[in-house]
């Protein structure tokens, strides 16, 4: 099954491991400097995350280019419900990380930085590698 759906996507294999290779190395990139800097949801965290929401633009990417439109029926499609699925979870990962001590709030870089990053591992993975890192360079 597994290569039914390769052979019939939008992108080759090798573009489809260029865009997780390149998803990884932005949550490396994330990660690494979180951890450098002492910051909970370090390296493991961002990388998972930016991963995770690439494979989902990836499968999504599939799905679209599969959807059989021959048929002379109204029926609608509505692309982009897995996507922003993953935003909303990303959200709850986001609000667990955010804390209350001593009347100090914390956490909200945390909340941010997961959040970026699986909106960049979104955009490389439905093919917008280079505004994804161009994005990211300039926002470090």
């Amino acid at each position: 099954m597994f290569v039914h759906l390769v052979s019939s996507s939008p992108f080759t294999p090798l573009e489809a491991i260029i865009r997780i290779f390149v998803a990884v190395v932005i949550g490396c990139v994330v990660g690494i400097e979180r951890e450098y800097k002492n910051r909970p949801a370090g390296l493991r965290t961002h990388v998972l995350v930016s991963l995770g929401a690439c494979m989902i633009a990836l499968i999504e990417c599939i799905f679209m280019f599969n959807v059989d439109d021959s048929t002379t029926e109204h029926i609608t499609y509505n692309f982009g419900r897995i996507s922003a699925q993953v935003v909303s979870g990303i959200g709850f990962l986001g609000a667990g990380t955010i804390f209350m001590s001593e009347r100090k709030i914390g956490g909200l870089t945390t909340a941010a930085s997961l959040w970026n990053t699986a909106c960049l591992g979104l955009a490389t993975g439905y093919g917008s590698a280079l505004l994804a890192v161009s994005w990211f360079s300039r926002s470090c």
